[in-house]
Formats: structure tokens, sequence, C-alpha cells
């Protein structure tokens, strides 16, 4: 028995390191990324009556990302690798983390807390696809439930656009 889960946590180990678990860190881990990144993503919940969520993102070398979600301000957000492990269950190999400050969906007064953006590189390096949950509950609808978007895509700024100015936080 105890040389199966031996075997189990070798064989885990291996593969998190194969598909890129531990990512090869560095000052500027991000630097093929960095810049200014402009799209949107389709809202997938039924009780939100907007369907499109613009993104604006300001993507530093080493990994700080400034910029907007919706109408919400993104704060103390950091790009990472993802584990080697879900990526090999085929999930995104970036994220996005960071604080909400603001509505993400002003029309609607929809606030939540923080976001993740869970991205995929394009192979030429000119997109990013993926999707996002916000923070929130299970259940609970338009006051407390978790926005979900997918089918973001987001393109770099044309000519080298300055980086988006975060909106201010209306209280």
């Amino acid at each position: 028995m105890f040389r199966s889960h031996a075997t189990t946590f070798l064989t885990v180990l291996v593969l998190s390191l194969v598909t890129g678990g531990w990512a090869p860190g560095g000052p500027e881990p991000f630097a093929a990324l960095a810049g200014c990144w402009r799209g949107s993503a389709g809202i997938i919940v039924s009780w939100c009556d907007q369907k499109d969520l613009p993104i604006e993102l300001r993507i530093h070398p080493d990994g700080r990302v400034e910029g907007t979600v919706g109408g919400a301000t993104l704060v103390e957000a950091r790009l990472e690798h993802n584990s080697g492990f879900l990526v090999a269950l085929g999930n995104s190999k970036l994220v996005i983390r960071g604080r909400l400050e603001g509505d993400i969906v002003p029309a609607e007064s929809i606030r939540r807390g923080t976001v993740r953006l869970f991205l995929d590189p394009s192979e030429d390096g000119s997109g990013l696809t993926g999707g996002l949950r916000t923070g929130g509950s299970k259940f609970g609808g338009r006051k407390s439930m978790q926005l979900t978007a997918s089918d973001l895509v987001l393109r770099r700024c044309p000519g080298g656009e300055s980086p988006p100015t975060p909106r201010p936080v209306k209280r």
C-alpha cells in the first residue's frame, strides 16, 4: 500500500515538473507578456442582463497587473503560472488574481471583491484567451453569487498605447 502511494506521489511530482509546475522565475518572468492588453469576455450567468464584459490590463514584466474589469478597478493583482498539475489536467497556463474596487457591472450595481482571470497565450504571442470568475457564493443570484465569464479574448493594444488608466472608485 505504501508503495502505491509513493508511486502516485512521484508520478504527480514528475508530471508537475515536466508540465511547468515550477516555472522559471527570475526578475522578469513575464517580460514576453508585458504591455497593454484590451478585450472582453462573455458573461454567462443568467441573473446578469449585461452579456459583454470589457477588460483592459497592463501587465508588468515582474507579474504585477493593473487595469479594469468591467467598471471595477483591478487592485493588488498578480500574474502567475498555474500549477503544472492543473495545466496537465487541461486548465489554463496562467492566472491573474486580484481585488476589485467598484462595480464590475455598474448599470446593474453588481460589485464583487475579488477576481481570477484564467489565461492561455496564443502561439504567436498576440493574444490571450480564457475566462474569469469573481469572488462570491455559489448560490444567491445578483447580490452575492460569483460572476463568471467565458470566451475571454485579449489582444495587445495597437501601436503601444499607454496603459489603461484605472477609473476612480465611487463609494
